[in-house]
């Protein structure tokens, strides 16, 4: 399915401009979104992308677009290399003291950035935290929201009451994550800040149900779209608890099992190699879920350390087995 075309220079409301990271690819999809936030000679940017060339050339034609003099606040919305690598393009271009924040600034995983956060002087988020503009113009909430990672939050802007949701909800795809169940609390979470659909108008602010995400387009109903996710994860489920009851009634399959990716062929037979991957790494968090509920058991066959692909252990979606409990 072709995506949406994004421009580089996106202005989606009168509080936020949406600018591109310029780094597009198979999981960031159209490139990182970045955001501009705020109406007056100061704003927050959220998340910075991947110190790609020419995203700060393309930030300064933005900011003189908008008659921005500085950027007062970087927020990161968690550690991942294409959400924090360009500090150090912004530092060298706005000033070494250009604040910066993340949740739980200290936390390390294998796709972070070349530079250590801590020692570059990024500062904690704490959950419930408030940040606004200099001249009070805009602030936004953070919202612990981990499961993609962590260290993952999203951040609510007050004069909307949109959604800057980073990578826990994307715009035309879904998401990976490293703990499904603290995922699914956060999509809770998330979904419990939209009001619901009434058929009527619900508010007098038409950005009030709005996601901003990290990757991909413009979300124009939030609450629908993060039912959505929690939908397909728990249709995900039940095709995994099918997959393990398969199981049990094959004599050859009690004893060797399936393997994330060997459910994930049954599951997504149209996805291409890459994706049927990035899908395994998926379907390992759901097992990893139902293995913590006692309905799943694994096994680690021959225990080979083999190589990441994109990240993600092989041995892990290839040779673990899996069975009903």
């Amino acid at each position: 399915m072709p995506q949406e075309k994004i421009d580089d220079i996106s202005r989606l409301s009168r509080l936020v401009v949406r600018v591109l990271g310029l780094n597009p690819g198979p999981f960031t999809l159209q490139g990182t979104n970045t955001y501009l936030v705020g109406a007056g000679r100061s704003r927050l940017l959220i998340d910075v992308g991947e110190d790609m060339p020419g995203y700060v050339e393309l930030l300064h034609k933005v900011m003189e677009q908008n008659g921005v003099e500085r950027i007062s606040d970087v927020l990161i919305t968690h550690y991942h290399r294409d959400h924090s690598e360009g500090l150090k393009s912004l530092r060298r271009a706005f000033g070494e003291d250009l604040r910066a924040w993340k949740f739980q600034a200290a936390y390390k995983g294998e796709h972070g950035p070349s530079f250590d956060l801590v020692k570059a002087g990024v500062r904690e988020l704490t959950d419930g935290q408030e940040l606004s503009t200099e001249e009070g113009d805009a602030t936004v909430r953070v919202l612990a929201t981990p499961g993609h990672t962590p260290d993952h939050v999203c951040f609510v802007l007050r004069e909307e009451g949109a959604v800057f949701s980073g990578d826990c909800v994307l715009g035309d795809s879904s998401a990976v994550f490293e703990d499904l169940s603290q995922y699914m609390r956060s999509l809770q979470i998330l979904l419990e800040t939209f009001p619901p659909t009434n058929g009527s108008a619900s508010t007098t602010c038409p950005e009030a149900r709005r996601i901003y995400p990290a990757h991909g387009p413009l979300i124009v109903d939030g609450y629908n779209k993060v039912r959505e996710y929690i939908d397909h994860r728990s249709a995900r489920e039940q095709q995994v608890l099918a997959a393990l009851r398969e199981i049990r009634e094959s004599p050859l399959l009690r004893y060797t099992g399936l393997s994330p990716f060997g459910i994930v062929r049954a599951i997504y037979p149209s996805l291409s190699w890459k994706l049927r991957i990035a899908a395994a790494w998926n379907v390992e968090k759901h097992l990893d879920k139902l293995e913590a509920e006692g309905v799943a058991r694994r096994r680690d066959w021959l225990g080979l350390p083999l190589p990441t692909i994109m990240g993600i252990r092989i041995d892990r979606i290839f040779l673990r087995r899996w069975f009903p409990h």
